[in-house]
């Protein structure tokens, strides 16, 4: 088995430049093709990044927004959902006007979390 760099990742990552919102290629090595891990990954990701968004929107307290959005960031590069990661790091320097693209890209990973199903 190859050993997965920092180069294969940012490759992995050019590499999907199909319009799907997740690669499915980078979970799947973040798994090591355990499709029950990716099920349960997902879910998880379903069920918190929600959480996280309207702690983004609706907190007062400019330190919990970054918070946030670092953690969506985060959690959404670690499945590979790098268009919504993107956006969330426009957040981090406490963007408010991304908060909208943030939204549709989350609907859009949500929706797709959904039709694996």
């Amino acid at each position: 088995m190859a050993a997965i760099t920092a180069t294969s990742v940012f490759e992995t990552r050019r590499a999907s430049s199909t319009e799907k919102p997740i690669n499915l290629v980078h979970l799947g090595h973040q798994t090591q093709g355990d499709q029950l891990l990716e099920k349960e990954i997902l879910s998880m990701f379903a069920m918190h990044s929600r959480t996280y968004f309207n702690m983004m929107t609706k907190c007062c307290d400019a330190t919990t927004r970054i918070r946030a959005a670092h953690s969506l960031k985060g959690v959404s590069r670690s499945i590979g959902a790098f268009q919504l990661a993107d956006l969330a790091e426009q957040a981090e320097v406490v963007r408010h006007d991304v908060y909208e693209a943030i939204e549709k890209e989350l609907d859009r990973v949500l929706e797709y979390i959904q039709s694996l199903k």
